[in-house]
């Protein structure tokens, strides 16, 4: 059983019993990165593993998860749980319409898609189409809609994408009407959300401004020109 292999690594980890069998862990040495707060000194030794395009970091990451491969390929009830996690994930899930400028937007999954699709509607309750499907974005369906707002008269969608679990943020804006992105994008976005002030009035170009520490999010805003002119701020 799976239970009783995880209780069996998890006790000799902690009694330290003699004739248990204790994986071979991949080594995750300690880095020298700190940040002084005030004077206070926090260490961070393990900053280094933030840093997933790194060749020891993926090397690392690689060798988790074949060792973690290794120890459930053990469990004899594996294919029966997944079959019936499946089974019990597998119903469709609807969020919460929401109104802006006349339109309806809503997030669902038809059950078992790996990313919820953001769907226009004439009102609530209608089929309506497909505006964003992350789904299509990635082979392997790890691109992931981490945020989203519409424009107070529903014109403009800004959305910011994720890649595999990736902190970082690549923010987009999609013209709801046509269904076209948008030529801007904003990258190395970290924990944030997007609003959007007033009417937009055309377009202008948003830089990108690569932070020299990757490790920290920073600020920045994009927006459309003229009077009354509208802001988008991640």
């Amino acid at each position: 059983m799976c239970v009783a292999i995880l209780v069996t690594i998890r006790s000799r980890a902690i009694s330290g019993r003699a004739g248990l069998i204790v994986p071979s862990y991949p080594a995750a040495p300690m880095g020298a990165d700190a940040d002084d707060y005030h004077g206070e000194l926090v260490a961070d030794p393990y900053r280094w593993l933030e840093s997933t395009n790194d060749p020891s970091t993926a090397s690392w990451i690689t060798a988790q998860n074949e060792l973690t491969e290794a120890m459930l390929a053990q469990c004899a009830d594996r294919a029966a749980i997944s079959d019936r996690l499946t089974e019990l994930a597998d119903y469709p899930k609807h969020g919460v319409p929401f109104e802006r400028g006349g339109r309806w937007f809503q997030f669902r999954n038809s059950g078992l898609q790996d990313q919820p699709v953001l769907y226009l509607m004439d009102a609530p309750g209608d089929p309506g189409h497909p505006l964003l499907d992350p789904n299509g974005l990635a082979a392997d369906g790890t691109v992931a809609v981490a945020g989203a707002a519409v424009t107070s008269d529903g014109s403009l969608l800004a959305y910011s994408t994720r890649s595999a679990g990736s902190d970082w943020q690549t923010w987009h804006v999609r013209d709801v009407a046509s269904g076209a992105d948008l030529d801007d994008t904003i990258q190395w976005s970290k924990f944030s959300g997007a609003a959007w002030f007033g009417v937009p009035r055309g377009t202008r170009p948003a830089a990108d401004l690569v932070p020299q520490d990757r490790h920290r999010p920073r600020c920045r805003s994009a927006g459309v020109r003229g009077a009354g002119s509208a802001r988008m701020v991640p």
